[in-house]
């Protein structure tokens, strides 16, 4: 929004530079043409003593990139007392900028897919469950995100490859880092009961990133 405070009206043709940083996409904006994404350059309307103008852009906030979305007016046909066009940075030390940087959290969508290699074992079988979980992004995912998967009370806990990442006890395993578009599995080895609850279920029950469908 720019506001003129006068002491005159401001003819049609100053510009503001607002050059969308790398962090975000453009989409759209309101202005019938007086924006151009390209070069960041608002062609502003004629605004009179005490009025303003706006624009809104729309944009879609990618998985990398600066955020710091700076805007500034960089050129006008009439004197400002206290501002000169196109001199600064953003940091707002003049009234005709202003920046703005919003908290981005980073996105991972996780998925956890859970198999056995025995669908119907007998009592005293040694049987595999295998948990896969897969980051489809668009962020890295950091270590110490926790899946938990407690053993229901038809299993008996033998071994598990995770290397001490899960914990039988409790039925947490702790995952690894996770790039984006990989995945990570762990095998856990039970023994079949004679008797007991037989369903085994598994969930993603944390993580840092946020998770869009779940």
């Amino acid at each position: 929004e720019v506001s003129n405070d006068g002491p005159n009206d401001l003819p049609a043709g100053a510009t503001v530079t607002d050059q969308l940083p790398t962090g975000y996409t453009y989409v759209s904006d309101n202005g019938s043409g007086a924006y151009v994404s390209g070069t960041g350059v608002w062609t502003l309307p004629a605004i009179a003593n005490g009025a303003s103008t706006s624009l809104e852009i729309t944009v879609t906030v990618d998985a990398s990139g600066d955020y710091e979305n700076v805007a500034e007016v960089t050129s006008s046909a009439n004197n400002d007392p206290d501002s000169t066009p196109n001199n600064d940075d953003g940091d707002q030390s003049e009234d005709d900028e202003d920046s703005n940087t919003p908290t981005v959290t980073p996105t991972s969508d996780l998925s956890l897919a859970k198999s056995v290699n025995n669908s119907t074992p007998n009592v005293g079988d040694t049987i595999i469950f295998t948990l896969e979980v897969s980051n489809d992004g668009p962020n890295d995912l950091p270590a110490g995100a926790t899946v938990t998967d407690q053993l229901p009370t038809g299993y008996t806990y033998v071994s598990d490859n995770g290397s001490g990442a899960y914990v039988s006890g409790t039925g947490v395993w702790t995952l690894p880092a996770i790039a984006n578009g990989a995945s990570t599995s762990l095998e856990i080895t039970v023994t079949v009961d004679a008797s007991g609850d037989y369903e085994n279920v598994a969930e993603v029950t944390s993580s840092a990133n946020n998770d869009p469908d779940s």
